[in-house]
């Protein structure tokens, strides 16, 4: 009885086995056939493995590629793999296309609820948006933002900015606070012309984010976020808004940033942060034959002049935006090493409009000294400039220039003159 036993046992672990290596030897011709990439090959390949639906996804996209339905290998793939997005998505389409909208909805339906990825949302409220579902769109463009995780959204804001034009309605309905939304849609709104409303938008999406991004877990602070925001605005002439952008990133702390002070002209006057070199920050040029150093401890800028450089340059600059009618004063604190009176020729610049300093800058130990900017007709929006120029009959400067407590007051037309 029990070699009847051995026997029947060893057969039947002689059948397995053998099936298994058929199975194995069938599944291994399938690769083969796949790799040839024909609609014989796979079809052949389909015989032999049946439930491999990578191999009813290539079929479908070779039909497609000689203009055949793929329908129906599409919904083969999506049947035996039923959480896949890559093939729930295109068979989705490939329904909708035939005009069979039940099937399609059903397959982007499991393709959003099974898969954690933004784009599964964003084809369902595609497919919502194109069949006049504007309202469910939205919801589901909303759960796109969510599953964002940094990746590019532009396609998904510009769906919902098709289904809501308005910017401001479109930030209350469609864009969550959530970090990683927010800061795509910041950016996003601020790539197209700007206007007033969308300028006011900007801001309160930029404050939105910079209250949320803690919340987020392994989430790196906005921080260019907040100079592309703040510089964008203010090169689009909407300096007020350009200027909360910056203070709310200060405030947040998530900028290095001297006390905002309201209604000033300038940011970062005490000079005694790490200078971003974008935003509304201050820019320090680079010209060949002056070393400019930043001691942001002591809050002051040196520029060491060779006496080769050019006869004109730029040594700092900030973008501002001065409304017709402003006249502003300049006050710094200043002084100079091994400079005459001959060859300080340093003056602060509005476009083509240079203004000497008076008088020159020649003191050796620390002085205010003031620059009066006259009201401009248009507003201006640019770079407010501290600039050099070899003063007529004069030499080339060579020595230091020591510069700190940049600040800027507005003043009457009386005043300044």
């Amino acid at each position: 009885m029990a070699r009847r036993l051995v026997r029947a046992a060893s057969a039947a672990i002689l059948v397995a086995t053998t099936l298994l290596c058929w199975q194995i030897a069938r599944r291994l011709y399938a690769d083969v056939l796949r790799s040839e990439a024909s609609l014989s090959s796979i079809d052949r390949a389909i015989r032999l493995d049946p439930r491999n639906p990578e191999l009813y996804r290539i079929r479908a996209q070779l039909l497609e590629l000689e203009g055949r339905s793929g329908k129906e290998a599409w919904t083969e793939a999506a049947r035996l793999d039923s959480r896949n997005p890559r093939l729930l998505i295109p068979a989705g389409l490939a329904a909708e296309m035939h005009g069979d909208l039940t099937g399609a909805e059903r397959h982007l339906l499991d393709a959003a609820r099974f898969n954690r990825q933004w784009m599964a949302p964003w084809s369902l409220a595609a497919f919502m948006q194109r069949h006049g579902r504007g309202r469910e769109a939205i919801q589901w463009l909303r759960v796109a933002f969510e599953r964002g995780d940094n990746r590019d959204l532009r396609a998904a804001f510009d769906l919902a900015a098709q289904i809501e034009p308005d910017p401001a309605k479109m930030l209350a309905d469609a864009v969550p606070d959530d970090a990683v939304a927010l800061r795509g849609f910041v950016p996003w709104l601020l790539e197209t012309p700007v206007d007033g409303p969308r300028a006011q938008v900007a801001v309160a999406a930029a404050t939105k984010l910079f209250r949320v991004w803690p919340n987020r877990v392994r989430f790196s602070p906005p921080v260019e976020t907040a100079l592309y925001a703040s510089r964008r605005l203010a090169e689009a002439g909407f300096g007020r808004e350009a200027r909360a952008v910056w203070d709310e990133a200060c405030r947040a702390k998530l900028l290095r940033c001297s006390v905002p002070t309201g209604g000033s002209l300038l940011v970062n006057s005490a000079l005694d942060t790490e200078l971003y070199q974008d935003g509304l920050d201050w820019r320090l040029a680079a010209n060949p034959g002056i070393e400019a150093i930043h001691h942001p401890g002591s809050g002051t800028l040196k520029y060491r002049f060779s006496g080769q450089q050019s006869e004109t340059a730029e040594l700092l600059s900030q973008p501002v935006v001065i409304e017709p009618g402003q006249s502003w004063r300049i006050r710094f604190d200043y002084l100079v090493r091994d400079i005459s009176r001959r060859q300080s020729g340093f003056g602060w610049a509005i476009g083509r409009n240079v203004y000497p300093i008076e008088p020159p800058l020649t003191s050796e130990i620390w002085q205010e000294a003031a620059c009066d900017l006259p009201p401009v007709e248009s507003r201006w929006v640019g770079p407010l400039r501290l600039v050099y120029r070899r003063p007529p009959g004069g030499t080339r400067v060579e020595g230091e220039l020591w510069v700190r407590n940049i600040q800027a007051a507005a003043t009457s037309p009386q005043e300044a003159k």
